[in-house]
C-alpha cells in the first residue's frame, strides 16, 4: 500500500515542494495579511505568538485528481494559523465571519 492522502480515489500522493525560500514574497502577496480574514500577520513571529502564519494553498493540495498540479506558486498565500487549519478541515467562511465580528467589536 502507498502513501495516499484521504481522498475517496485513493490517489497516491506526491511530494510537496518546500515553498520556504519563497516565503518573503509569498508573504509580501497579501500585504503581510492573512488572505482569508485580512488578520494583520508577523513576518519572523514564532509559532504561538501574536501574528504567526503559515504558508496556505488556496486549492488544497487534497483537491483530487491530480492534487499536485495545485502546488505552484500562484496557489500559495499568507494565512494565519487557525485560518489555515479550518480552510483544511472546517468551512472557512465561519472563520472569516468570526473574525470579522471580533475586529468590529
Amino acid at each position: 500500500s502507498g502513501d495516499f492522502h484521504g481522498c475517496t480515489r485513493k490517489c497516491p500522493k506526491k511530494p510537496r515542494k518546500n515553498w520556504n525560500s519563497r516565503r518573503q514574497e509569498i508573504f509580501v502577496k497579501t500585504d503581510g495579511q492573512c488572505c482569508w480574514c485580512r488578520r494583520k500577520l508577523v513576518y519572523d513571529a514564532k509559532m504561538g505568538e501574536e501574528g504567526e502564519w503559515e504558508i496556505e494553498h488556496y486549492v488544497p493540495l487534497i483537491t483530487c485528481p491530480g492534487h499536485e498540479k495545485y502546488d505552484t506558486f500562484s496557489n500559495l498565500f499568507a494565512a494565519c494559523r487557525e485560518c489555515n487549519v479550518c480552510h483544511n478541515f472546517e468551512d472557512i467562511d465561519s472563520v472569516v465571519n468570526d473574525e470579522n465580528e471580533r475586529m468590529n467589536r
